[in-house]
């Protein structure tokens, strides 16, 4: 009778526990006190040579509990508008490669920095000028040099702008690992692991986060215990270049991950008579320690503002090479307002950032002799 009596309070106890994760699912729900991890399955897939990209022709919505915003994705396969291959006669067509924050994640198409220098440029001008966003988040230079070569030239731009972002040094390292090169080294593709690579945990972590508001609730706010990040660890820190406790010859040697395949866009543009442009901006963290508080404690990042040492090391790897380098850093500092040009979760650019950033970039092209050709 004892044992009954035990599991008959213990089934009651598990139904009264279950009712109230059922209400508290309905309530984080009802309410947007907590967002379900999007499904991105509509407008996002995996790719045997550039390891993932767009659907093209889909449509989606990609949501968080700060943001909700559309995404149609063109026929090449980016979240931009319609470019025919050929140019029209005197069209100056520039081409901007970078990762989410080109992709413009959290924000519609047209509040992104690409739409919004596109419009700078052809205010008042007599000549045309277009800007094709082929941005994809979590891309980085072996990407961007796969996507170029195999996409991007045959649009004929005229200018290509490489987005840098501080995460791409570790992203390069984890895609080189999935490389694959032909018999002279030469890169072909990287190719995304096989399904049965991906480990238990990480399943369980993704079904629930796109099904539970109440594991999300909790996963936020508790991810310096559950991040999946390691801390100073190149493949498992996305920001280990940002760090506080690299020397110069640390952060470079992070940079030359990302260097070659930098080096090997500007050989194939190059050839071309193409100019290549590199473009560094600061992440939340970088910035100060107001602006994207909340979410940077997922990564171990503290209160403060991180040092700048990675915009000087781009910037002296652009004079080595004869590559020009916009570094937009004076911009977001002059701007004022930092918490308000970076989600504070998510950290990516709110439409105020992409302000920045289109006029960042809009001053150093109008004050260059790129425009003219020279």
């Amino acid at each position: 009778m004892f044992l009954k009596g035990v599991a008959q309070n213990l089934a009651l106890l598990a139904a009264a526990l279950f009712a109230c994760l059922l209400m508290a699912e309905f309530f984080f729900g009802l309410f947007g006190i907590s967002a379900l991890r999007e499904d991105v399955s509509s407008y996002r897939v995996k790719d045997a040579v550039f390891h993932h990209g767009f659907i093209p022709g889909s449509r989606g919505v990609s949501r968080s509990s700060e943001f909700e915003v559309g995404y149609s994705i063109n026929s090449l396969g980016f979240r931009d508008g319609e470019h025919p291959v050929g140019k029209v006669n005197g069209t100056f067509r520039i081409l901007v490669l970078g990762d989410s924050y080109t992709e413009g994640y959290g924000v519609e198409a047209a509040q992104r920095f690409s739409g919004l220098l596109e419009a700078m440029l052809n205010n008042g001008s007599g000549r045309r000028y277009e800007v094709v966003n082929m941005g994809v988040a979590s891309y980085s230079p072996i990407l961007e040099y796969l996507v170029l070569r195999d996409k991007g030239l045959a649009l004929e731009p005229d200018l290509v702008i490489l987005n840098y972002d501080w995460s791409d040094a570790s992203n390069d390292y984890s895609y080189g690992l999935l490389s694959v090169r032909n018999g002279s080294g030469s890169l072909v593709a990287v190719s995304p692991p096989a399904e049965g690579n991906i480990s238990l945990f990480a399943r369980i972590r993704d079904f629930m986060s796109r099904r539970s508001y109440v594991y999300q609730f909790f996963a936020q706010r508790f991810s310096p215990v559950t991040s999946q990040w390691v801390p100073g660890v190149v493949e498992g820190d996305p920001y280990i270049i940002t760090r506080d406790n690299l020397s110069v010859e640390g952060v470079r040697r992070l940079f030359n991950i990302s260097a070659p395949f930098i080096l090997e866009m500007n050989e194939l543009l190059g050839s071309r008579g193409i100019p290549l442009v590199i473009h560094v901006y600061p992440l939340g963290h970088q910035l100060s320690a107001g602006a994207w508080k909340s979410g940077r404690l997922r990564f171990f990042l503290g209160d403060k503002a991180y040092p700048l040492l990675p915009f000087e090391v781009v910037e002296e790897f652009g004079r080595q090479h004869g590559i020009r380098v916009v570094n937009s850093y004076g911009y977001f500092r002059d701007a004022g307002n930092y918490s308000g040009m970076f989600f504070d979760y998510d950290g990516h650019w709110t439409p105020a950032g992409h302000v920045v950033a289109a006029t960042a970039l809009y001053a150093f092209l109008e004050n260059s002799t790129i425009l003219s050709g020279d």
